[in-house]
């Protein structure tokens, strides 16, 4: 006897999905109300039969009412947030895929072991931000094939093929561009270096891993730079503040940007540092290793031969200005911004010391006389610490000189194996 197989364009929910419905419905028919942290299914009619259900979906805790109960539906949630939810006092039914668990579990113990984690999939979709969270050291999230593929071939044309060979192209873009919008991306420098960079193409790597610290590829005059520089806030698509943070140095930063020097320095790559730094972060779990982060950047710049120029933005405070290829570990040439604030310490906090008991008036009046004396670009440049004072928008074509004059640097060292750092 014959038989016809018609195969249907769509084969229903995903095991995961009904699990999480079968869940959901059983809590329902007790009579309670549910709050579901985002749609259980991508389907309005069953939405909507869950819905007349009790079933309610909410895009943030926020929406969640003080003893209310949360489903967590089939794609997960990160850690964080179930913290979150335990700390409100919230019941949780967690319907989390057994499959998305074990990803889960698994990017966490790669991560604590040490592995550099890449996530395939879309970054904004639920289930892969959820695993995003479990994940504690250094992470990439890749797209579809073609997606990945295009991203090599961007990245290994910034590259040379070793280290004597030259990594460039012509350049087509003004080399005396002024930009006097860069004078506001002192706090969010992966938009100032792509203002500096030729045709405004900067190719950041490790974006989402230690965000205080960017590291990337740009092209100035056509020549190859590699950067790393200080973050303290991060724009969104339209140039608002999406996010701030500190501007210090974390363990993870200093070992990200260490990295990064080490491998432009492996391949002969001149390196541009833009600094915007007053400390190290003071948290429990950064002081466990941020002296050996600290320095293992500070020798990485030390020990680096390719040209080095440093663009100091406005703060640089202490050692943690120090780490960040300063004249003392051998940074070729120096620049800052007018307004740069370069010494031992912020000025408000040295009068505070220097002349305790006093009051308000007489701390602000030494303070200004502090900052003058010792924290400005001038006084910095008067000792020796920074050869160019510039106006923030000509960085661009004062940066491109810098690096055509050091285009011949050599410099040979005493022999020896390998350090030890």
């Amino acid at each position: 006897m014959a038989i016809k197989v018609e195969i249907d364009s769509h084969s229903g929910f995903c095991g995961g999905v009904i699990r999480a419905i079968t869940k959901a419905e059983d809590y329902l028919s007790q009579g309670g109300r549910l709050y579901s942290l985002g749609a259980i299914v991508h389907n309005e009619a069953e939405l909507n039969r869950l819905g007349s259900q009790g079933l309610v979906t909410v895009d943030s805790l926020d929406r969640v009412p003080e003893g209310g109960t949360v489903l967590i539906r089939a794609h997960g949630e990160s850690q964080a947030v179930l913290d979150a939810l335990m700390g409100r006092g919230v019941e949780v039914v967690n319907t989390t895929c057994p499959f998305v668990s074990r990803a889960q579990e698994l990017a966490h113990s790669l991560s604590e072991e040490g592995y550099h984690v890449v996530l395939l999939g879309d970054r904004n979709h639920p289930e892969i931000r959820g695993i995003m969270g479990y994940v504690s050291g250094p992470l990439d999230v890749v797209a579809d094939e073609a997606t990945i593929l295009t991203r090599f071939r961007e990245l290994i044309g910034f590259l040379p093929a070793n280290n004597e060979s030259y990594a460039g192209e012509d350049c087509s873009d003004d080399l005396n561009r002024v930009n006097p919008e860069i004078a506001g991306c002192a706090g969010d420098t992966s938009v100032a270096l792509s203002i500096l960079a030729d045709d405004n193409n900067f190719f950041e790597v490790k974006k989402n891993y230690a965000k205080q610290m960017v590291t990337g590829f740009l092209r100035l005059n056509g020549m190859t730079i590699g950067a790393v520089a200080n973050r303290s806030e991060i724009c969104d698509e339209d140039g608002k503040v999406a996010e701030k943070m500190d501007a210090v140095l974390t363990r993870q930063g200093c070992e990200k940007a260490a990295d990064f020097v080490n491998f432009c320095d492996a391949f002969g790559i001149p390196v541009l540092t833009l600094t915007n730094v007053k400390g190290y972060e003071a948290t429990m779990d950064s002081e466990k290793g941020i002296a050996r982060a600290a320095a293992k950047l500070t020798y990485a710049f030390a020990n680096a031969t390719v040209p080095k120029v440093n663009v100091i933005l406005d703060k640089a405070y202490g050692t943690a200005y120090v780490a960040m290829n300063s004249k003392t570990l051998g940074a070729d040439i120096t620049i800052a911004w007018p307004e740069a604030q370069i010494g031992t310490m912020d000025s408000k906090l040295a009068a505070k010391i220097m002349y305790d008991g006093q009051g308000a008036d007489v701390i602000g009046e030494k303070a200004k006389e502090y900052a003058k004396l010792q924290d400005s670009a001038l006084s910095a440049a008067k000792r020796g610490y920074v050869d160019y004072i510039i106006a923030p928008a000509d960085t661009r074509k004062y940066v491109i000189g810098a690096f055509e004059m050091l285009y011949s640097k050599r410099e040979d060292r005493p022999a020896k194996k390998h350090g030890t750092v």
